[in-house]
């Protein structure tokens, strides 16, 4: 590991292009969230400490990753007996903390299917009858696009693949807000309710 008098990234990866090095680096705010504009200093430093340890013939390039942001929009048919809220409330919490970038690396796929699981497994769900995701763009997220093709151009809706989202190597995904970035529509006795 990289000792802490150089800097240090929030997560890290490394690609080897022809001749080149090229770690990859991600930062964190302050609220949490994902950041990938490092500064120079950080940059040179992490060249600095790599510069002994490289091959001869290797050149060191040290880029910023991207963060692809996703949104979420899920139905549920639910017990009669649960409080919408509170169910709402547990449905994003169970999501956010399936997406914690804590315990993401770059490049790691989300399994959706583990997800469903979780879900379902939440008291008073009974299934899960929609889910929807989404690349946020823009406007206070990441200008990073997936590279998954998208079931709408307009929305950004992605078009997962074997119930799983790609990330490429240099990539991480994050739901930078999930109050936001989560809709949780409740269905009971043919009625959907947005809460």
């Amino acid at each position: 590991l990289i000792p802490g008098k150089f800097g240090s990234p929030y997560k890290v990866n490394i690609m080897k292009i022809d001749n080149k090095v090229v770690p990859l680096i991600i930062g964190i705010n302050s609220d949490g969230t994902l950041n990938n504009t490092s500064t120079s200093i950080l940059k040179r430093n992490i060249a600095l400490w790599l510069a002994p340890k490289r091959m001869v013939n290797d050149y060191i390039e040290i880029r910023d990753g991207k963060i692809i942001n996703l949104s979420y929009d899920i139905t549920v048919l639910v017990d009669d007996n649960v409080t919408e809220i509170d169910l709402k409330t547990q449905v994003i919490n169970t999501t956010a903390d399936y997406h914690d970038t804590s315990k993401l690396n770059m490049g790691d796929e989300i399994f959706l299917g583990g997800l469903i699981e979780n879900i379902n497994n939440i008291k008073g769900v009974l299934i899960i009858i929609e889910m929807n995701i989404f690349n946020k763009v823009g406007n206070g997220y990441s200008l990073n696009e997936t590279t998954m093709s998208y079931i709408n151009e307009k929305t950004k809706q992605i078009n997962p693949v074997d119930y799983s989202l790609i990330c490429e190597q240099d990539s991480i995904f994050e739901i930078k807000v999930p109050k936001n970035d989560i809709l949780v529509k409740i269905k009971r006795k043919n009625k959907i309710y947005q809460v």
